[in-house]
C-alpha cells in the first residue's frame, strides 16, 4: 500500500474537559506510539477512547491521500 493512499485523523481538541489536567480547547496530536497527546505531555489517550467520547473530544485534522486538512465545525 502506497503512503500516499491511507487517512487518518491525527488531532483531536478537548470541546469539554474530563479532568482537571484538561483544558478546553486544548490540541491532542498523533504520537509516533500511536496515542493522541498533549504538547509536552505524556499523558495520552487511544483512538477508541476518543471516539467513544464525541462529547467531549472532536477531530480537528485529516491526512488523506498525502494530504493533510483541518475540520472546521460551525455551532
Amino acid at each position: 500500500m502506497k503512503k500516499s493512499n491511507w487517512t487518518a485523523i491525527i488531532e483531536f481538541e478537548v470541546i469539554k474537559p474530563t479532568n482537571e489536567m484538561e483544558t478546553k480547547g486544548e490540541k491532542l496530536k498523533l504520537s509516533p506510539f500511536g496515542e493522541y497527546c498533549p504538547d509536552n505531555s505524556l499523558r495520552g489517550y487511544q483512538f477508541a477512547f476518543l471516539l467513544m467520547n464525541n462529547r467531549n473530544y472532536r477531530p480537528t485534522k485529516i491526512v488523506s491521500q498525502g494530504k493533510e486538512s483541518a475540520i472546521i465545525y460551525k455551532w
